[in-house]
């Protein structure tokens, strides 16, 4: 029988193995770590990289200890081991004092208790200074730009007077898109009045939104004032500045994104099902506003399978939650393409391939495009910070195990490798990417802490956020009629001059035809938002006619339903210079040239109009375009 001194190294060494708690045992959790068998929830024993060394080490200094041949020595040295490493664990973020990642992902799910409210907590959820800054910075971005909607001399963007007309006919989807942007609109313009405030204030209360949740993230992960620093970064981004004051499918949609991508770290580091809940129907929106929110489950489906330790997902009830509640947002364009002979879906499933023949030199012309456009949209030097930020979380995430980061980077590159197989055939949007650039905030929030230590990112975000405002204030001159003697048509607003003009101008030569004639036609969507915007005909009196090359749009649609019963009506039919406006003759008892309208703004011709007159519109189904 072995005496009490040799049995105490054994007692000691189990009795300190308790104390480290996190340290696995080295000859049983190296041989469970590369057993296949062993693929239950719990943690891998091995750990990885550095901190394996360091454990190792812990481990060793702490044996050492227990073979001291001195009973007091042994016990009092591996105490205060022990006891040093726990306090050090305690200082790191995300690390609780048994050695593991707070956000350790295969760890079995504890049940969640509401811990009682003390003063400290009580205290920790009071306002913070940065708090009141950052509401301090939404009012005043936020009254800057009521101003900005109130004072500037631009006009609407054609797609916005397009999206106000279908606020007019709320369906549960349309030609192009879900019914988001056309709720969003019909509910501020039935407080605002259908003017530039009424329009645009959903983009306004928006951006607002968009930049809290954004701050909400970042102080929950870095703090307040490093939340404060990063969402002032953000403000500044062109893309950011720009989701304010341009009511487009792009604010609620990245709204919808960054909702998302809150609530899946919610429901992927901190097990909550409430996050679950929230993602789904984030992507439920998402997806009735813009189709390409179906990147979000698709994304996180295809890499909680590919990626081994993101597969427990698969076995989380939260995680089918989210993805069922994501399709429902189907469910209203299902319904709505079935009684429209699928139109809608043609039509974004179009975006995806060629229009004619394989371009050569579209294969080197089409990814510089995609790259420059999310330079100018998120900042020459600010763009690639987020770049860099996902390559300097990416192996760090994957050390730890970690799948938050690995998805976030998984659904930027998802989104980007569709948008480059596409560029490689045809010119992309330069807002079909910009969710991979929330994506990449989020991802900075993830390596604010280390970009800090960079010296060269550092200086390239100040510099880059400095460039960021200065092209922001220069942007803005031209809606005050600062055009530093450039013409209209040489400025990024040419697509905001003219509008207004073209409907008065059309008022003011042919107002007395314009008068006797219910329904207006024209050949291009554009042309006939900006007249069904800007004289404020009644819903159903405009429609378009396809006499050339174009794609369908929203009124062609309108017209199948609405033209039948315009039977004998004159119409008033405003055409392209280019257009043959006698192809028209078949429709109508009699049609004529009434003559030409010229646009000009400020001395400077905008745009040349023909104007036609159709008597007695016969009812004959009009010409349109069989390209979705």
């Amino acid at each position: 029988m072995p005496s009490h001194s040799q049995r105490l190294p054994h007692t000691l060494s189990n009795s300190s193995r308790s104390l480290l708690g996190g340290l696995p045992d080295q000859s049983s959790s190296w041989s469970r770590g590369r057993s296949r068998a062993s693929t239950s929830n719990s943690p891998r024993a091995r750990p990885a990289g550095s901190k394996a060394r360091e454990q190792m080490g812990l481990r060793c200094a702490t044996d050492r200890a227990c073979r001291c041949p001195n009973y007091q020595c042994r016990w009092l040295t591996a105490s205060v081991i022990c006891a040093s490493w726990r306090c050090c664990l305690r200082g790191m973020p995300g690390i609780d004092p048994e050695g593991r990642s707070a956000a350790w992902f295969p760890q079995p799910a504890l049940p969640m208790t509401r811990q009682p409210q003390t003063a400290t907590s009580l205290s920790a959820a009071a306002w913070h200074p940065a708090d009141l800054l950052l509401l301090a910075l939404l009012l005043v971005v936020g009254v800057l730009r009521v101003l900005f909607l109130l004072t500037n001399q631009l006009d609407l963007a054609a797609d916005e007077m397009h999206y106000w007309d279908w606020s007019r006919r709320l369906d549960l989807a349309y030609y192009s898109k879900g019914p988001v942007i056309a709720l969003l609109i019909a509910a501020s313009t039935a407080l605002l009045g259908d003017g530039q405030l009424g329009i645009r204030m959903p983009a306004v209360l928006l951006g607002g939104l968009l930049l809290l949740l954004i701050y909400r993230q970042a102080r929950r992960q870095l703090g307040p004032w490093p939340a404060l620093g990063l969402s002032a970064v953000v403000q500044l981004m062109p893309m950011v500045a720009a989701l304010g004051v341009a009511m487009t499918t792009d604010p609620p949609v990245l709204v919808c994104w960054a909702l998302a991508l809150s609530a899946l770290e919610a429901a992927v580091r901190r097990r909550s099902l409430a996050g679950w809940w929230l993602f789904g129907l984030a992507c439920a929106l998402g997806v009735m506003t813009k189709y390409t929110t179906l990147v979000l489950p698709l994304g996180l489906l295809l890499t909680a399978i590919a990626v081994p330790f993101c597969r427990p997902l698969l076995r989380s009830p939260g995680f089918w939650l989210g993805q069922l509640l994501a399709c429902l947002g189907l469910v209203p364009l299902l319904l709505w393409n079935a009684r429209h002979g699928w139109v809608n879906l043609a039509h974004n499933l179009g975006h995806l391939g060629s229009r004619g023949a394989m371009d050569p030199a579209q294969l080197l012309i089409g990814p510089l495009e995609l790259v420059g456009g999310q330079l100018l949209l998120f900042g020459p030097l600010t763009y690639p910070l987020l770049v860099l930020a996902g390559g300097l979380v990416l192996p760090a995430a994957w050390r730890r195990r970690d799948p938050y980061p690995v998805l976030l980077v998984a659904l930027a590159a998802l989104l980007l490798g569709v948008c480059l197989l596409v560029a490689l055939r045809r010119s992309v949007y330069a807002n079909w990417p910009v969710p991979a650039g929330l994506i990449g905030v989020f991802l900075l929030i993830e390596a604010w802490p280390l970009l800090g230590r960079i010296v060269l990112a550092r200086r390239l975000l100040l510099i880059g956020s400095g460039l960021n405002l200065l092209a922001l204030l220069v942007v803005h001159l031209p809606f005050f009629g600062v055009r530093f003697g450039l013409a209209h048509r040489q400025l990024p607003t040419r697509r905001l001059v003219g509008w207004s003009a073209l409907a008065g101008e059309l008022e003011r030569q042919h107002g007395e035809v314009l008068r006797r004639s219910p329904l207006l036609l024209s050949d291009r969507y554009t042309t006939a938002s900006a007249l069904a915007y800007g004289l404020r005909r009644p819903p159903g009196s405009v429609a378009t006619v396809a006499l050339g090359d174009r794609r369908m749009n929203q009124y062609d649609l309108w017209a199948r339903q609405d033209l039948p019963s315009r039977t004998g009506q004159d119409a008033l039919i405003v055409l392209g210079p280019r257009s043959d406006g006698q192809a028209l003759a078949p429709f109508f008892e009699s049609l004529s040239l009434h003559g030409a309208l010229e646009v000009s703004v400020g001395g400077e011709s905008i745009g040349h109009y023909q104007i036609w007159r159709g008597e007695g519109y016969n009812g004959k189904p009009l010409p349109q375009s069989a390209r979705r």
